[in-house]
């Protein structure tokens, strides 16, 4: 699987409301097997530069069985079914070309389990610290020059980060 390129946008201030849109059509299409849904990556961060996904997690009870349950509902919206063999956690759905605005990325993973766990955590924490956010900010602003044409590496070298910033929250709400 080839990656497009790496180029962020500045916040756009839509960015929720197209959440809530896709929220709403991703309901409409499988509902009744969805426990919670929400705003994650980048673009859910007020102010954050982002590549122009806007990434949606959905919790179920169980990924698989779920995914094979959604897929067709899903591919009726637009949603195609990418397969990632390393990742057992969840199943990627997207929706957009890679290189268009306003892709939709779906993670559907366990509600409450780790993967869900992990992003909603890193997303509260850009939320909450200024501080943290400005960091990360910086960061992508150096990998996405840095590894313009390698999305995947881009994403790699962002991992420490993300790594970082969830320990020590981790760490410091377990006290």
């Amino acid at each position: 699987m080839t990656f497009p390129t790496v180029v962020l946008a500045e916040y756009d201030r839509r960015w929720p409301d197209l959440f809530e849109a896709e929220k709403e059509r991703i309901l409409d299409a499988i509902g009744p097997r969805v426990l919670a849904i929400e705003h994650v990556g980048s673009t859910s961060v007020p102010g954050m530069p982002s590549k122009p996904v806007i990434d949606v997690m959905v919790g179920t009870r169980d990924v698989a069985t779920t995914a094979d349950a959604c897929t067709a509902p899903l591919q009726d919206i637009g949603y195609e079914c990418v397969p990632l063999p390393a990742i057992m956690d969840r199943r990627f759905f997207r929706r957009g070309a890679w290189l268009l605005e306003y892709t939709y990325h779906l993670h559907m993973v366990e509600l409450g389990g780790e993967t869900w766990h992990r992003y909603t955590l890193f997303r509260d924490v850009l939320r909450a610290y200024p501080d943290v956010a400005r960091s990360y900010q910086e960061l992508k602003q150096q990998l996405a020059a840095e590894h313009r044409f390698d999305r995947a590496a881009y994403t790699a070298a962002k991992n420490w980060f993300v790594e970082g910033v969830i320990a020590r929250a981790e760490n410091e709400f377990k006290s």
